[in-house]
């Protein structure tokens, strides 16, 4: 799934810690759907790059793998209703997998720094959930002056100036760099630094402020996510060495157009060496069957096709697979295929092996498509088998309990093969 990232996107710089709160318990709901998808066709353009695609065009031998197939009746936890104030911005499972920490935007507050989102940590052994104190930023309020950017303590939203639209922070969680654009940049300039306001670099190629970075856990790598007009999860992405040597729009580099795909944001490998994405040969396509999963080796500056599932995803804690929720995204082409409740599947796609091996974890997951910003972060936990996500109801976020787990709040459900 897309997280953290992660906006999964903008990763924590340090785990939230518990706040005194009140202990909630959430209810459990059953999981049930009938399912209407319809296949697009529309035409399309092939894409024009302008660097040579290092791409490499073999496509994967799959070698399916038996298993225990998890289909319903499931059980659902709502955790939070979503809305236009209260968007998901994070979502990660903890180790070892049985606590889910997530955050959302406050409605007083438009911000996209961690510190100003309201956190959150459920529990699903026990079923309590938890308030927990923001990560707190290293960039002092003397630096934030220095690089003219937002004050460390955010204002009511009706107070001006209104910092979300013209200045941008996103620090890095894997070492001490971070992209800023100024509250007086008119241009959308945007700058790579260190969190004591030295080493500072202009980026020119991003055409306009990030608002979303992630960074690899080795330290060597930001993806710069720029937003266009249109779906809030449409970007242009950009790949930048994080001391400024190298920087490169993502498309031109791989030969494969991402801009339709609404939130499907690319992921770094949790050892750093691999970018997993999906995207598509021809440009803006609005059929479905062009886009396919790829690995991009952060060393060779080389790609691979890997499946031709395509949804929500996200890497595996060894870096060795990838989950993917295959359907689980908004429709390249909204206005030809339906964005009604769909049935969607579970897949493990093994990375590691030469002749690629797929395995179905859950069928027959209710799954509703939103443009909404934020509904595309969600995370598996294979430790219970669980999902959470945003899709079982358009604008609800919880978990999905794909098998048997017994809480104080919930019955079990049933496996069948």
């Amino acid at each position: 799934m897309s997280t953290p990232i992660p906006d999964a996107q903008v990763v924590p710089l340090s785990l939230p810690t518990e706040a005194p709160s009140e202990s909630i318990r959430t209810p459990t709901t059953d999981a049930s759907l009938s399912a209407n998808v319809t296949n697009p066709t529309a035409a399309a353009t092939m894409l024009v790059t302008q660097t040579p695609t290092s791409t490499l065009p073999s496509e994967p031998f799959i070698t399916p793998t038996r298993a225990i197939v998890l289909t319903p009746p499931y059980r659902y936890l709502e955790l939070e209703a979503l809305s236009m104030n209260i968007e998901l911005r994070y979502v990660a499972w903890e180790i070892p997998g049985t606590k889910l920490v997530y955050a959302l935007t406050r409605p007083d507050v438009r911000s996209a720094e961690p510190k100003d989102w309201a956190w959150w940590r459920y529990d699903i052994e026990t079923g309590n959930k938890e308030s927990l104190h923001p990560s707190v930023s290293r960039v002092t309020q003397e630096i934030r002056h220095q690089l003219n950017l937002c004050p460390t303590k955010q204002e009511p939203l009706e107070t001006p100036p209104d910092c979300s639209g013209y200045s941008i922070l996103l620090e890095s969680s894997t070492s001490d760099r971070i992209i800023f654009s100024p509250l007086s940049s008119s241009r959308g300039d945007t700058w790579l630094g260190n969190i004591n306001g030295t080493d500072l670099v202009k980026l020119e190629t991003p055409i306009d402020t990030p608002s979303h970075a992630q960074w690899s856990s080795n330290g060597h790598w930001i993806l710069l996510s720029v937003h266009f007009p249109g779906m809030p999860g449409q970007m242009t992405h950009y790949l930048v060495r994080t001391d400024g040597s190298y920087e490169t729009e993502f498309s031109a580099l791989t030969g494969h157009d991402l801009f339709r795909l609404n939130g499907l944001f690319p992921q770094f490998s949790p050892d750093g060496t691999r970018l997993a994405y999906i995207g598509s040969t021809v440009y803006e396509s609005f059929d479905k069957n062009n886009y396919h999963l790829f690995v991009l080796n952060l060393e060779s500056l080389e790609s691979q096709q890997i499946s031709d599932h395509k949804g929500l995803f996200q890497w595996s804690d060894d870096s060795l697979g990838l989950y993917v929720l295959d359907g689980g995204h908004y429709p390249v082409d909204p206005y030809q295929e339906s964005t009604n409740i769909r049935e969607v599947t579970l897949y493990y796609v093994d990375v590691e092996n030469e002749s690629v091996k797929e395995m179905i974890i859950a069928a027959q997951i209710p799954y509703y498509p939103s443009s909404s910003y934020g509904t595309w972060l969600g995370g598996y936990s294979p430790a219970v088998n669980a999902l959470a996500y945003v899709g079982h109801d358009r604008q609800s976020f919880g978990i999905l309990m794909l098998s048997p787990f017994k809480t104080p709040e919930m019955m079990e459900t049933t496996r069948t093969p």
